[in-house]
């Protein structure tokens, strides 16, 4: 069996910037993941099953410096408008741009006109930059 035919497909959106009065464009399908360096991966659960979408206005915001490192990538969830229901300890994947080099800590924030967005905050900063978060839900 080649290499290619081992390779993992990922159920994938990639956020693509907003045409003039146009509505957000997604890419969707089965690709390979490539990470560049200077990316910073984020794997959440929840642990019940959950309805989950992702807006494109999520953010990682350094709280040393203030700077957003933008949403890339989204994997195994819905993106905004669309919904997708998740069994518990189910992980989705979230790629964001590379945090200054100075930014010790950080906060997810999904920046949302409805209420229950997501909102993580003071998400120490590790070496590998690649973060497992399980969020503990009432079921």
């Amino acid at each position: 069996m080649s290499k290619k035919e081992n390779t993992p497909k990922i159920n994938l959106c990639v956020i693509v910037k907003r045409t003039s009065g146009s509505e957000p464009m997604a890419e969707t399908g089965s690709k390979t993941l490539v990470l560049e360096h200077g990316q910073v991966i984020i794997h959440i659960s929840y642990n019940v099953t959950s309805k989950v979408r992702i807006w494109p206005s999520t953010y990682l915001v350094c709280r040393q410096t203030g700077s957003r490192s933008k949403l890339l990538q989204i994997y195994n969830v819905a993106c905004y408008p669309a919904w997708s229901e998740l069994e518990a300890n189910q992980p989705f994947t979230l790629i964001f741009e590379g945090l200054p080099k100075m930014c010790h800590s950080f906060d997810l924030v999904e920046e949302i006109p409805e209420p229950n967005e997501l909102h993580i905050s003071s998400i120490a900063r590790n070496g590998t930059d690649v973060y497992s978060i399980n969020l503990d839900l009432k079921s």
